[in-house]
């Protein structure tokens, strides 16, 4: 089989990254696109400066065989983060088909619904809505497990912290998809040219609580849950983004958590023919596993 080449957008984020490592792995061309370029050259890798909020200097996307889109620009204070997006992506989207690329994949969210209360899972609904399902491939993974993201910062302050602040106790029902079974998943969807809607999540569910517990235990550490009731945690959330104070997680990962529904599993192994690990076996792993 000739060597394929696939672009990926947000490129130097934890998803992008780890893609980019994975196909790389596997003899592909890989087009690194990121706001700021810094990864180190390899062969097969070609890295370009490419900014969702500068749409006239996307890259020329002839002679790429499929296009995965990770980045996303996240609301601080700009209140039009959505429509950076949405505007941004409608447009790369048309560059991809008039180059002719032949596979557009989106990372959406589980947070992408109907109800959904968050600026993220509604832009995520509508970029989807813009897109041909016909054509095109939507994946809406869990919580990604893997050395970065959400998980990766409870993570690191479990092993760092003497207490850990859980919204409403760490109640929130949570299903989640590991990394290397996402990896997988996004390459059958290449290979076998597959389209439409597709929840990435494994089999089963728990709480952010349960999380918590299970890598306490793992890591032998002794820590106090501090439960904290959700206005409390909204208004300091809202009160670091007006002093721009950075934080590991964001408000819109708290309007996410405290808005999740429940999606049912299957697809990863009906559709792509992964057999997903079980948050049990991914924790158990990424604890072992030292971070790049």
């Amino acid at each position: 089989m000739d060597k394929l080449t696939v672009v990926i957008t947000g490129a130097n984020g934890f998803i992008g990254s780890y893609l980019v490592d994975y196909f790389l792995t596997r003899g592909w061309q890989v087009r690194a696109l990121m706001r700021t370029p810094r990864l180190e050259p390899r062969p097969g890798l070609s890295v370009e400066s490419f900014d969702l909020a500068s749409p006239k200097l996307f890259p020329d996307l002839t002679g790429c065989d499929a296009l995965i889109h990770c980045a996303y620009v996240k609301k601080q204070s700009d209140d039009h983060a959505g429509n950076i997006n949405l505007d941004s992506t409608r447009h790369l989207y048309e560059l991809a088909k008039g180059a002719g690329v032949k596979k557009f994949i989106f990372f959406s969210s589980l947070s992408a619904h109907a109800q959904a209360v968050s600026e993220y899972g509604k832009t995520k609904l509508a970029i989807e809505k813009l897109l041909d399902p016909h054509k095109d491939l939507i994946l809406k993974p869990g919580l990604v497990l893997g050395h970065g993201g959400l998980f990766g910062s409870i993570l690191s302050m479990i092993r760092s912290l003497p207490i850990l602040p859980l919204v409403d106790g760490g109640s929130q029902p949570l299903q989640a998809v590991d990394i290397e079974d996402l990896a997988k998943c996004v390459e059958v969807g290449i290979h076998k040219d597959i389209s439409g809607i597709h929840t990435l999540i494994a089999d089963n569910d728990f709480t952010l609580r349960d999380m918590a517990e299970l890598i306490r235990k793992r890591l032998k550490r002794k820590m106090f849950f501090l439960s904290l009731p959700y206005g409390l945690v909204n208004f300091g959330f809202t009160l670091t983004e007006a002093l721009r104070i950075p934080l590991p997680v964001s408000k819109e990962n708290l309007l996410g958590l405290k808005q999740n529904i429940r999606w049912e599993p299957g697809d990863v192994l009906r559709v792509f023919g992964v057999q997903p690990r079980s948050y049990l076996k991914t924790i158990e792993r990424l604890i072992k596993q030292p971070a790049k």
